[in-house]
């Protein structure tokens, strides 16, 4: 081990955010705060100092204000803030309603898991709406990317509405079918022919059933 992390020094503690972890300063290695049941900290020879996940930071900030009080300094950034022009999300079912006032009640933190077209991205615009908080987006795919930016600028944007025709057209010759959630139709939306609507799963047996009058129209 460094001798720097065995020194105690006279300099105030510091924690810091650096490229996705927690830098603490100025601190000892018994002194270290073990608040998730193993140590997590790891001697950064380089700086000088200690890392942890970024994940930890609010039971190690809260851990080491408890226990240095004005002897601790934290320096890490607050999220930037955000003031929404306008909001216009739908009404949460109960179970959304439960899920978002249990993770706020955490401390706005956790995971809510929900099965596929359960509404996790209502959820989770509901809460970026209520912090009021510049949120980071992460999806693992390109598809679903765009399926939560769609959700974000809304369905119904004149860009939007055009581009879906413009990819329309390119098909006009032939017979598509089109499925559509239900949620995304605007209230007395008329649909066409070759249009399935679903609440929130599509469901294999009433696809079929559209392929196969489709097919025989031919």
């Amino acid at each position: 081990m460094n001798k720097i992390a065995q020194t105690k020094s006279n300099k105030q503690m510091s924690l810091s955010f650096d490229r996705g972890t927690l830098l603490l300063t100025n601190i000892v290695r018994k002194e270290l705060p073990d608040v998730i049941g193993s140590s997590v900290w790891r001697w950064d020879s380089r700086v000088g100092a200690w890392r942890c996940a970024a994940i930890h930071y609010a039971v190690v900030r809260k851990a080491l204000f408890s226990r240095f009080g004005a002897c601790f300094s934290d320096k890490v950034m607050e999220p930037a803030g955000i003031s929404w022009p306008k909001i216009d999300l739908p009404k949460l079912r109960s179970e959304q309603a439960e899920a978002l006032a249990a993770w706020s009640q955490a401390g706005c933190r956790g995971q809510i898991i929900m099965p596929t077209g359960t509404g996790k991205t209502e959820v989770a615009l509901a809460a970026m709406a209520r912090t009021k908080t510049a949120t980071l987006v992460v999806a693992p795919v390109r598809d679903l990317m765009y399926q939560v930016l769609l959700e974000i600028v809304g369905f119904w944007t004149p860009e939007y509405l055009a581009h879906r025709r413009k990819t329309l057209q390119q098909f006009r010759h032939h017979r598509i079918l089109i499925a559509v959630p239900e949620k995304s139709l605007r209230d007395g939306a008329s649909t066409g022919e070759n249009v399935l609507v679903y609440k929130t799963v599509l469901k294999l047996a009433p696809l079929m059933e559209s392929l196969e009058r489709i097919r025989a129209e031919k």
